[in-house]
């Protein structure tokens, strides 16, 4: 058997089988919005760190004003930032009976960022359920609620959602798929990951994670993950670790964020990001690499392997309602995201990164 021949056999069978994972999640994962009744509500705390967010706030607190939950309290914490965020939090907070502002302590060297303004805020919080949310997620009235819902209805310990990816530039487009969605979508049984408590399976997304008081606590909370730029997933692997449950569920109707609102904030971002995502091994970061070029590259050079390349991109799109300009911009998106990978693991090499005007030594 000729090499090519054996790449296209490679190619189309592993493709073929992320078509088959992505088809079977779009008709299965769980969604936020149909979430089923809540006949008792436990008390919920909405927890935001803001580290330079001014330009958030105004629709922030305008999201938040219809929170349809019976009890709730909103506690929100300036992460040290060097524009006008803490004013802006206390002025907009005014008029916000349930929301408490919170002044960020100084971090200590062996923290990192986000790890840390999480650990204030829960240490802060009294409610049953802890809500962590990013201060660029927009949420709708039920958000809160739904999620709680689905917490009391399945018996779940915590519950992360995966919500609908503002995309307005091109390189956002090209890129942000090829790590938000395609390799979610293609390789993971969404449906089962609760039912599986795998820890190599588990999905996390700090943009919205929901954990129970006594989980959270019980496994070590954010001190636990206080060194990992990749909190989100460590915390998650920290949970199911203890026999605690954790599922993904899709929220493009109830959730929305833009990531990233400039190339240099996609840059910084996934050059944090992307080499932990991938194993944080070199051959962990070699393997992503190989398996997206016999998936996304290679299928470009047939007819056949274009079509069922085609039929992936597009269950995707169907799924997380991305639009079809991001299947036009498939092939800027591989070489982006392969730059960015190295770019990342570059960065650990040198075990240095930047993230919001800091510097994180990488350990």
């Amino acid at each position: 058997m000729a090499f090519s021949d054996l790449l296209n056999s490679l190619s189309f069978g592993v493709l073929g089988g992320q078509v088959l994972m992505a088809s079977y999640n779009y008709l299965s994962a769980f969604r936020l919005e149909k979430a089923p009744p809540l006949a008792a509500s436990p008390k919920a705390s909405l927890l935001i760190p803001f580290r330079n967010e001014a330009e958030n706030i105004p629709a922030f607190f305008d999201a938040i004003q219809g929170l349809n939950v019976e009890s709730l309290e909103i506690i929100v914490l300036d992460d040290e930032s060097t524009d006008e965020t803490y004013s802006l939090l206390c002025a907009h907070s005014a008029s916000h009976p349930l929301v408490k502002v919170l002044r960020g302590e100084r971090i200590p060297e062996s923290w990192v960022g986000k790890s840390w303004a999480c650990h204030q805020l829960a240490a802060q919080a009294t409610g049953d359920v802890l809500v962590f949310c990013d201060a660029d997620v927009r949420l709708s009235a039920r958000a809160v609620k739904n999620t709680l819902s689905w917490m009391e209805n399945q018996c779940w310990d915590a519950l992360t959602a995966l919500p609908f990816q503002v995309m307005k530039n091109a390189y956002e487009k090209a890129i942000i798929p090829f790590v938000m969605h395609l390799p979610i979508l293609g390789l993971v049984p969404l449906r089962w990951v609760s039912q599986l408590n795998t820890p190599s399976l588990v999905v996390a997304n700090g943009q919205w994670f929901a954990i129970r008081r006594a989980a959270y606590f019980a496994c070590g909370g954010h001190e636990s993950v206080k060194h990992s730029l990749l909190e989100d997933m460590e915390l998650a692997r920290n949970l199911v670790r203890q026999g605690y449950r954790i599922a993904p569920v899709l929220a493009t109707r109830d959730l929305a964020v833009r990531m990233y609102s400039s190339a240099k904030a996609l840059k910084e971002g996934f050059t944090k990001n992307l080499y932990p995502l991938c194993g944080g091994t070199l051959a962990g970061g070699g393997g992503v690499l190989c398996l997206y070029f016999l998936t996304h590259a290679w299928p470009m050079a047939s007819f056949k392997g274009l079509a069922l390349l085609l039929v992936f991109r597009g269950v995707v799109c169907l799924s997380f309602s991305s639009g079809l300009l991001t299947v036009m911009f498939h092939p800027w998106g591989l070489v982006g995201f392969s730059a960015l990978l190295v770019r990342s693991t570059w960065a650990y090499v040198r075990k240095r990164a930047s993230w919001r005007g800091r510097w994180v030594t990488i350990s």
